[in-house]
């Protein structure tokens, strides 16, 4: 037997590390949540299987996992997560998979084949990154051809609460309250093999579809402080339509600070008014205003785009640590995202369309990753808040990119 096949022999049999030490870190990085697991419907499903799920926040994995057991299943995740010292290390000695961001990616397709062949099960999130608002909507294309391809039963993972628990806003502070977990099978081999295509994919993109703040789940969740950090996501007044002029002050009141418009958010993420216009209802509400708002801005402006002068950090192995290397003026706009700059004092540059980088993806709110196939880069703006805008309007250009080659 040689050394990669031992290796890929205990990889798939890491039984210490996955039913072991992963099960409690999860246990503990979950705890005080109230997880109610509905999955009578994929009790009777033997590996091989595919499970997919919706991405709401930062805990999703350790929610899949418990609806899962007892079976062991390998996670497909952005190769980004892997250079994280904890979670790295766990991810690595559970076998997980990592993946390159909104590219096609041989070597990780060839990995999941060999998993389902060897009789494994795996888990995978189409739409690829945690979602903003709270709201999911349809996955990327490929993800439907892709489980064609593996032909075995799909099961679907639902979450409803889990944005709720670890926010895009806020992931430091922990937040307590219920996340339902609901399993059922989304396709049948047969059905993916007879199935019309048009179908097929109406049934996958359907089912995805969530809002976090308009679900049957609507409990209060609990928190050191609820609101804190949010000013960092809802980064436009609804009222006057500036950016970065919200203010969060104390554990429940956003403001901003050019037209004084004011609200107050309870603890199940409920906005009332307190000074100016009737504030969105929620925060996937508010999120719709600013995406809207920012299309608007796009329909007026052919010329529209956003700039911000932003550090290049690259991740540094030895300290763990994202290290400033350079400084870069970059530029979403309608042809997609743009980079110029110094790196290491040497000219760096670089363009990725719309089709090729979507959808802004971010680490820890404060970095815009830079797909780069030698290092992990990393782009960090003055400030949180503009992260969020730069997401929203990759997807803004993105999604009307989609429209006009439909």
């Amino acid at each position: 037997m040689n050394t990669l096949t031992r290796y890929k022999k205990k990889k798939d049999h890491a039984w210490f590390w996955y039913y072991g030490v992963s099960r409690l870190a999860l246990w503990v990085v979950t705890l005080g949540h109230d997880v109610r697991v509905f999955n009578e419907a994929t009790k009777h499903i033997k590996p091989p299987f595919i499970a997919v799920g919706n991405h709401q926040g930062q805990w999703d994995f350790a929610y899949a996992y418990k609806a899962l057991l007892p079976h062991k299943i390998r996670i497909v995740a952005t190769r980004y997560q892997f250079f994280r010292p904890l979670t790295g290390i766990l991810m690595r000695k559970t076998g997980a998979i990592g993946k390159s961001q909104f590219a096609s990616d041989p070597s990780a397709v060839r990995e999941i084949l060999r998993t389902i062949k060897r009789g494994g099960s795996i888990l995978i999130y189409p739409s690829g990154r945690i979602s903003l608002f709270g709201e999911d909507f349809k996955p990327f294309r490929g993800g439907y051809e892709l489980l064609k391809k593996l032909n075995v039963p799909v099961i679907m993972v639902h979450l409803d609460g889990s944005y709720r628990t670890g926010p895009r806003y806020n992931p430091d502070i922990k937040k307590k309250g219920r996340v339902d977990v609901h399993t059922s099978v989304l396709f049948t081999p047969e059905e993916l093999q007879n199935l019309p295509e048009e179908e097929a994919q109406a049934r996958f993109d359907s089912a995805f579809c969530h809002d976090d703040f308009d679900s049957p789940n609507q409990g209060a969740y609990r928190s050191k402080n609820l609101i804190a950090g949010l000013e960092d996501l809802l980064y436009m007044c609804p009222e006057c339509k500036s950016d970065f002029t919200m203010q969060t002050q104390g554990k429940n009141i956003i403001k901003c600070a050019k037209c004084g418009f004011t609200a107050t958010m309870d603890a199940r993420f409920l906005f009332e008014g307190a000074i100016g216009a009737a504030p969105p209802a929620t925060i996937s509400e508010w999120g719709r205003m600013i995406r809207d708002e920012e299309r608007a801005r796009a329909d007026r402006n052919p010329r529209f785009m956003i700039q911000a002068e932003m550090k290049l950090c690259e991740h540094v192995k030895k300290s763990e640590r994202m290290t400033p290397i350079g400084t870069v003026q970059a530029t979403y706009d309608a042809q997609g995202f743009h980079l110029i700059g110094d790196r290491h004092g040497e000219p760096f540059e670089r363009h990725y369309s719309c089709e090729e980088y979507p959808a802004i993806h971010f680490l820890d709110k404060v970095y815009i990753i830079v797909p780069d196939s030698e290092t992990v880069l990393c782009a960090q703006p003055a400030t949180a808040a503009q992260v969020t805008q730069f997401a929203v309007v990759s997807e803004m250009f993105s999604t009307k990119k989609a429209a006009v080659i439909a």
